[in-house]
């Protein structure tokens, strides 16, 4: 009989040292398997019962690992007065509830929860021995001791769970007598990159970084750009996998209903509402039951009798924010500016080149509004740190950043885009709202499409298409000029605001694309001190409104720009 593999529920506070606590689920994945490691911030599906769905992962665990970071106590009081649910502690009341094992860790010398400061029925917990840990070139053996001790208690208990990688603690230390070379972790990054193992090529990264060998800028840069694609690539797999677990549940539901002999509509309804989670996903034992309900709006994509909603470019839905997208399809194009064709081409467009989309994605209908970026300030944005990166949470501190900037008469009218914010603050909006900043790839595809248009609309200039030359003076509401639409029924990539993309700016940023080299979606490493911009605003030239034109800054906050937000990716098409 196999014998079930071991399974961890990793409990943290999103505001208290989430980096440090995904550097620790990096090495839980890598010993227990990603798809045996449950960590919710990255890896559970908008449109889900959060509550309802966390409450199933715990009791699905075999241990549930409490991160408590410096701030742990004071987050607590935080969500108690303001009367919001606090799931760190509805996890914890599960776990007790069903007597899984805990096993708390205190980070970088946090203090365990005063017995005063947290309820009743958790000061069991606050008796337990909690090891401390910190990031640094000991963590590999400060996680080896917790795991083992951890694994000890649970067959002390009696439980029988494998674990995936039993391997996976000597695979990564080494003797403090014969240390690694830089050539042999190296050759483990590559290694795991090859087997897209990214848990793994990632501690190798950060076991590289903590060596002690020197490393020259050059090459910092490069790992920090292979770490950055790294942790895509499993954000994505992570993403997809879950998706696939939450529907594979659902659909038990749907047999019952089939057996049942529950009305078409209902089923219908209900697939329709797996579909928010993972587009077009039909079991295949389920096909032949489904399709014919479903044969009105399915079309086949594969001999496994799969089958998915016919999306096209302009397909528009509202995510879970309320924000309107529209639906742009997998697909190449020419990337860039040829001088041939464009006399306005500058030399970091060129040379122009294929690039390849490699999946569908949904992205803002409108630049961000100042009514939707409201919502986000209402919801705690400047206050809470949830949302913001390390590097932002400093810029804030540092200069004392508590809202948005106000540029008088911007921001009167709802439906005017937001402006004022830098790639900092559009960075946490986008995390806020669950998804991310397009990359230049993506932003340049949504505005000019396979066609490669040098205008969302065309390859000829059109004043009355746009807001731009300081013709109105000054921003203009978003749906303002709907003739300006690009082929994906986004308004505004062209003219009104900047909008900022996810990638750092480099001069040669085309130059590395070419030789018949494919861009996959791509995130490119830091070569300077800004974030591209894309898409000229109403204060600037016809030439700057131009699909492939590209700008940068990094902190600048003005009245020309803002953002818009991919909020999922669609692995199918």
């Amino acid at each position: 009989m196999t014998v079930p593999q071991l399974r961890l529920f990793v409990n943290y506070r999103r505001a208290d040292d989430r980096e440090f606590a995904e550097t620790l689920r990096l090495q839980f994945m890598n010993r227990y398997g990603r798809e045996n490691v449950f960590m919710d911030f990255d890896s559970l599906p908008n449109f889900t019962n959060f509550e309802e769905f966390i409450k199933r992962k715990v009791r699905e665990c075999d241990a549930l690992v409490m991160m408590i970071g410096a701030k742990w106590t004071d987050l607590l009081r935080e969500k108690a007065a303001k009367g919001d649910p606090d799931y760190v502690l509805i996890e914890l009341e599960e776990a007790l509830k069903h007597h899984k094992l805990i096993a708390p860790i205190r980070l970088r010398d946090a203090s365990m929860p005063d017995p005063a400061d947290i309820p009743d029925w958790l000061h069991p917990i606050s008796k337990l021995n909690a090891p401390d840990i910190s990031p640094g070139r000991h963590l590999i053996d400060d996680v080896t001791h917790i795991i083992t001790d951890l694994e000890a208690e649970l067959v002390r208990r009696g439980s029988t769970r494998e674990v995936a990688n039993p391997e996976s603690q000597t695979q990564i230390q080494s003797s403090p007598f014969q240390p690694l070379t830089i050539q042999e972790m190296q050759s483990k990054i590559r290694t795991a990159e090859v087997a897209k193992n990214w848990p793994e090529a990632l501690i190798w990264i950060d076991q590289l970084r903590q060596s002690g060998h020197p490393i020259p800028p050059y090459y910092a840069v490069e790992l920090d750009r292979r770490e950055q694609t790294f942790r895509q690539r499993l954000h994505e797999e992570e993403d997809r996998r879950r998706r696939r677990e939450v529907a594979d549940y659902e659909f038990i539901f749907i047999r019952d209903m089939l057996e049942w002999g529950a009305s078409k509509n209902t089923i219908i309804a209900a697939v329709h509402g797996i579909w928010e989670i993972d587009q077009g996903y039909i079991p295949d034992d389920l096909a032949p039951h489904l399709r014919p309900l479903l044969s009105p709006v399915i079309q086949v994509i594969t001999p496994s009798a799969r089958y998915i909603p016919i999306l096209k470019p302009g397909h528009i839905r509202t995510d879970a924010k309320g924000v309107p997208q529209v639906y742009v399809p997998a697909g190449r194009f020419l990337m860039g500016s040829d001088p041939d064709r464009d006399q306005s081409a500058q030399a970091d467009e060129q040379p122009q080149h294929e690039a390849h989309i490699t999946q569908g994605f949904w992205l803002d209908q409108f630049p961000v509004t100042n009514a939707h970026f409201q919502v986000f300030i209402d919801d705690g944005g400047y206050r809470a740190n949830d949302w913001w990166s390390p590097k932002g949470l400093q810029w804030k501190h540092t200069n004392n950043i508590t809202t948005p900037q106000d540029f008088k008469n911007f921001i009167e009218d709802p439906k005017q885009p937001r402006v004022g914010l830098n790639w900092y603050e559009a960075e946490a909006y986008a995390n806020w709202r669950g998804g991310r900043l397009p990359t230049e790839a993506e932003w340049e595809y949504a505005a000019r499409g396979v066609k490669s248009f040098i205008y969302p609309w065309g390859d000829n200039y059109d004043p009355k298409r746009l807001n731009a030359e300081t013709r109105i003076g000054r921003t203009t509401p978003v749906d303002a000029y709907p003739n300006g639409a690009s082929w994906c029924g986004a308004f505004d990539l062209s003219g009104n605001i900047w909008e900022w993309c996810a990638d750092w700016y480099s001069a040669d940023f085309y130059i590395q694309c070419v030789n018949n080299k494919l861009i996959d979606n791509p995130v490119y490493a830091r070569a300077s001190n800004g974030r591209v911009l894309r898409g000229g605003s109403w204060r600037y030239a016809s030439n700057d409104c131009r699909a492939a034109h590209r700008h940068a800054d990094l902190i600048g906050r003005s009245n020309g720009r803002g953002c818009r937000v991919i909020v999922a990716t669609v692995p199918f098409v």
